[in-house]
């Protein structure tokens, strides 16, 4: 299913949120810069070259959240150099050893430098390290426009790939986490071999609130295949209908945060659509008006009613409503 080309012109207009960091790469300036030389090849990407090799090179800004405790994304449109020893990372890290962090050019799981790889690791507060594999991506040639998701409801950290038509690409997640919520955002490049001349390049850094959300049931979650949950192990995320619907294209923040919980009826949604929801200050959201309501012998009276305060509270929070799946 491709939605997006089909129901675009009738998507709500809104204003984005914010965000509370970002760096369009049109200026090398507000940078602590380590052991690196930066350069603008084209006047709108800011490139990282390592200095001395076997030496890491790094770039540093302070960053806060938008909300602290609240779901977040981290965009970065970025490339690198690919060969062989090179090790690049984008990190968003706390005062302490708190961390997420993606690697180009290196699998965090084995501790191996190789060309193409991208995976991912996060640190505990107490510095417990978790690493997981991400795929084999990374070209020097294309610059990969990557997003780092914080979910508060399921304290997960969710990586997605855009595509062309702007949709997201479910890449990875990994649960039972912590959120940054003020640090440092960090670009590194490492070459530990004979070869120097290690670089990587971005083009933005933006750190931001969700404008969009779905909140529903398992239609919403992607039952039976995907789960937000990491509980469920279920991460197939080709099974949502968030991956195949590239919803506002033009724009930057277009991710969709999936809240969906499997076997929710409206009144259930109805009880956390300020938590799960609104408390993450989104400009548009997704209402699914729940499968199970029928299953579950609730009238067609109170299940309306139970959607129209859902629709009230997101009208009422200033976000824009968009009712799917409405059939009784």
């Amino acid at each position: 299913m491709n939605a997006g080309n089909s129901i675009a012109s009738r998507l709500p207009d809104f204003t984005p949120n914010t965000p509370s960091f970002n760096d369009e790469g049109t200026s090398t300036a507000g940078w602590t810069v380590t052991n690196a030389t930066l350069s603008q090849p084209d006047g709108t990407t800011v490139r990282v070259t390592q200095n001395t090799t076997g030496t890491i090179s790094t770039i540093a800004q302070s960053a806060t959240s938008p909300v602290a405790g609240q779901d977040w994304v981290l965009y970065a449109k970025i490339r690198a150099r690919a060969s062989a020893g090179d090790t690049v990372y984008l990190q968003y890290k706390s005062a302490g050893s708190l961390l997420v962090k993606i690697y180009l050019n290196y699998n965090s799981v084995d501790g191996t430098s190789n060309p193409g790889t991208v995976s991912m690791r996060y640190t505990s507060a107490s510095a417990v390290n978790t690493n997981q594999l991400i795929d084999t991506i990374n070209d020097s040639t294309v610059a990969m426009e990557l997003s780092i998701q914080f979910d508060s409801k399921f304290s997960t950290y969710t990586v997605k790939l855009r595509q062309a038509d702007g949709s997201w690409e479910f890449l990875a997640m990994m649960g039972s986490i912590a959120t940054v919520d003020s640090g440092t955002i960090t670009i590194a490049v490492n070459n530990v071999s004979a070869t120097a001349g290690a670089w990587v390049e971005y083009d933005y850094v933006t750190l931001v609130s969700p404008d969009l959300v779905a909140i529903g049931d398992s239609m919403t979650a992607g039952s039976p295949l995907f789960n937000p949950d990491p509980s469920w192990g279920r991460t197939d995320g080709r099974s949502t209908w968030m991956q195949w619907c590239p919803v506002y294209p033009d724009r930057r923040n277009n991710l969709i945060v999936n809240k969906g919980v499997g076997g929710d009826t409206s009144a259930m949604i109805e009880s956390r659509i300020t938590a799960d929801c609104m408390d993450n200050l989104p400009k548009v959201v997704f209402l699914q008006a729940s499968a199970n309501d029928a299953g579950a012998s609730i009238s067609q009276s109170a299940r309306t009613t139970s959607i129209q305060s859902c629709v009230k509270a997101i009208t009422g929070g200033g976000a824009k409503c968009v009712l799917y799946n409405a059939l009784y």
